[in-house]
């Protein structure tokens, strides 16, 4: 196990998991530290997945894909249904929103296997993710960049002077604005 890289456990510990059949899944951030295939395969088992699946992850399109409800914990502790996803709910408060049209789902950098072994593939990996961006915008800078992952946060504002917010932040705002 020692010798296992981040990913590779992660691997093992779903297979482990998935072995026993369980009707309940409780996962916990279940995409981080995984290769492009391993990710694939998961959301494919997870998307047809016949028990009942709990979903902690900032992965918006994992969520979107094997998630009938989504929930978000609120900045004052309340928990608050997000029928529709996080994306309409923005949207039904008046924001407009685009989605990165290719790869929006893929790793801005941030993640600590590339940011703290490979600073040169991490900046790589934000530009990438900023440049998809900002063709997403058609070549203009958007007014704010969300994400709901704090590592991108950072990351991504050190690389463009677009403010980079949390959603749930945003969220938070526009609800104090509106009734």
């Amino acid at each position: 196990m020692r010798e296992l890289s981040g990913g590779e456990r992660r691997r093992l510990q779903l297979l482990r998991l998935l072995v026993g059949e369980p009707n309940v899944l409780l996962l916990d951030e279940p995409t981080n530290d995984l290769d492009t295939d391993t990710l694939a395969a998961l959301e494919d088992l997870l998307d047809g997945w016949p028990g009942t699946l709990i979903v902690v992850s900032h992965d918006r399109y994992l969520l979107e894909r094997v998630c009938d409800r989504q929930y978000a914990l609120m900045g004052d502790g309340t928990i608050r249904d997000l029928p529709g996803g996080v994306e309409q709910y923005l949207g039904a408060l008046g924001f407009n929103i685009k989605i990165a049209g290719a790869e929006s789902h893929l790793c801005c950098g941030s993640a600590g296997t590339y940011s703290v072994l490979n600073p040169g593939i991490s900046f790589e990996l934000r530009d990438r993710k900023l440049g998809h961006l900002s063709q997403t915008f058609d070549q203009k800078p958007p007014d704010m960049i969300v994400s709901a992952n704090i590592g991108c946060i950072t990351h991504l504002q050190s690389g463009t002077a677009t403010p980079v917010r949390h959603w749930i932040e945003v969220l938070d705002a526009a609800l104090i604005k509106t009734p």
